[in-house]
């Protein structure tokens, strides 16, 4: 069975794939417009890349939206489940780094479930 980890980047990479499919873009187009390079897109895509907040905030501005919708996993049975995981996680990672940058962190997180389960 694989880790919630690992189920996790797979969802958010099919949801980058997705996202620039509708965009009509191809990754060369998405990487150049986000900064990032392509090889490591491909990963992302395919979910084994572990994108820093910094380069989900540049897929954010490429795609010309808000974080909070690349984490929009709506036709998924367990997406609340998921994305309070998801959620953990990002908060575990980023407070091991910064005490305040996790508060930021945690608080934006918040913001974007609180978005997300009440449309």
């Amino acid at each position: 069975m694989k880790s919630t980890e690992t189920q996790l980047k797979k969802i958010f990479g099919k949801r980058i794939k997705q996202l620039r499919k509708e965009k009509k873009m191809t990754q060369e187009e998405l990487s150049f417009a986000a900064g990032i390079d392509i090889s490591y897109l491909g990963l992302i895509e395919k979910g084994n890349g572990n994108p820093t907040i910094e380069k989900i905030k540049s897929l954010a501005d490429a795609f010309g939206c808000n974080i909070s919708e690349l984490f929009v996993f709506e036709n998924d049975a367990n997406y609340e489940k998921k994305l309070d995981q998801l959620s953990r996680n990002v908060k575990e990672h980023i407070s091991a780094r910064s005490k305040n940058g996790a508060k930021i962190v945690s608080d934006v997180i918040e913001s974007i479930k609180e978005n997300l389960l009440n449309k």
